[in-house]
């Protein structure tokens, strides 16, 4: 039985109409599929630029944790030293007047004499007002270190490290 005319042209522009539907509900689709892609290519670009910034932050903490770690060094050997003179000081009885009266050069050159070792001029400092020294100046360590660049008894073997002339001591370091 064939078609009549009229159906026929009902039943394609059924299917044109379908067709045109079922077009724009794929275009919407691919659209939105777009959409989405461009929205993760923003976010994957901000991701990596995050990623970056976290790598450089990383970079920066692992070297302060170096130099945290080496200044810790320092100041244990710095612990180790002055557990060592105080040590020293209570072997030998250490009066608390001993130097009291005496001029910042021959109170050094005794303890320095004492000890057999060169010291960092606040280490001397240190050292000298524990036995009894006694200095007006507001900046005692630099009274120490002029009267012993000024006294030919004593000689510099590091920065503010004074010795007496002529032994080999061995530096307590001032890091």
């Amino acid at each position: 039985m064939a078609e009549e005319p009229g159906r026929r042209r009902l039943t394609i522009a059924s299917r044109i109409h379908n067709g045109r539907e079922e077009r724009r509900s794929l275009e919407d689709r691919r659209m939105s599929y777009i959409e989405r892609i461009a929205t993760r290519e923003i976010d994957i670009t901000s991701m990596k630029d995050a990623i970056d910034v976290l790598r450089r932050t990383l970079a920066r903490f692992e070297l302060e944790i170096e130099m945290y770690r080496s200044r810790v060094d320092r100041i244990d050997a710095r612990l180790a030293d002055l557990e060592r003179a105080e040590l020293r000081e209570f072997e030998m009885g250490a009066e608390s007047a001993r130097f009291a009266g005496m001029t910042i050069a021959d109170a050094s050159y005794e303890l320095l004499k004492e000890t057999g070792e060169a010291m960092h001029v606040r280490l001397i400092w240190e050292a000298l007002s524990r036995r009894g020294l006694r200095s007006s100046a507001q900046r005692p360590t630099l009274s120490v270190t002029t009267a012993l660049l000024r006294d030919e008894r004593f000689e510099r073997v590091a920065p503010n490290t004074y010795a007496i002339v002529g032994t080999q001591p061995r530096l307590i370091d001032e890091s």
